[in-house]
């Protein structure tokens, strides 16, 4: 058995369902038990059913659309870049 505050399972999910694999986690609020997970097939999966954490927005690599650029253009345009930021500092 193992006890962890809502903050902590808010800050740390991964941590919190590792915990789960060994035993039930008693989550307190205020000082006061406020839930006992268990885990089951997913803990991570069981949280989320829960509303306790929510899955990622990001479903894979981002992707970048093909400009047609040649390398010395897409050199030209990042030497702009790095020009742009230098005047910035």
């Amino acid at each position: 058995m193992a006890v962890v505050t809502l903050t902590e399972l808010n800050q740390h999910p991964s941590r919190v369902a590792r915990l789960a694999e060994s035993g039930p986690v008693h989550i307190h609020r205020y000082g006061r038990s406020y839930l006992v997970l268990h885990r089951e097939d997913d803990p991570v999966e069981a949280m989320r059913a829960a509303g306790l954490i929510r899955p990622p927005t990001a479903t894979g690599p981002l992707e970048f659309p093909d400009l047609g650029l040649s390398d010395d253009e897409a050199e030209a345009l990042y030497a702009d870049f790095e020009a742009s930021r230098r005047l910035d500092a």
